[in-house]
């Protein structure tokens, strides 16, 4: 299943004023990216490849989960908002800015996904030089 398609899906519909708008996010998935970021801050793991989270008793990795959260516009609540501030070091004062400045779901799924991938690219290149030095 892609990142992009599944039970979470966002339809598109407008407001009074004619304004194309979406849905807000679902507080399942809300609560499921909760789930994410705090699996991330304990013990998620690049070595790990297995789904991490579960939404409706269905597992999902991370970044399937970051992707789905990656449609709301809804603002981001203030304890999930503080944790990425304080959680990103001046490797992302940008994408921090980015995030003061839209602190929505969307902005913090995007910021989870590099943290994400980051922490991969790190863990890959230990790994490599722990091959090399075998």
């Amino acid at each position: 299943m892609d990142g992009r398609q599944g039970p979470f899906s966002v339809q598109p519909m407008k407001n009074v004023l004619g304004v194309m708008v979406s849905d807000p996010i679902l507080p399942v998935l809300a609560e499921g990216f909760r789930d994410a970021v705090s699996f991330y801050q304990t013990s998620w793991s690049p070595a790990e490849h297995g789904p991490e989270v579960s939404i409706e008793g269905r597992p999902y990795t991370l970044p399937a989960v970051c992707a789905w959260v990656s449609k709301f516009d809804d603002r981001l609540p203030q304890d999930i908002l503080y944790w990425f501030l304080r959680h990103m070091d001046a490797r992302y004062t940008d994408l921090k800015d980015y995030l003061v400045s839209n602190p929505t779901y969307k902005t913090a799924a995007l910021c989870l996904a590099k943290l994400i991938r980051d922490r991969t690219t790190e863990y890959e290149r230990m790994e490599a030089l722990r091959r090399g030095n075998s």
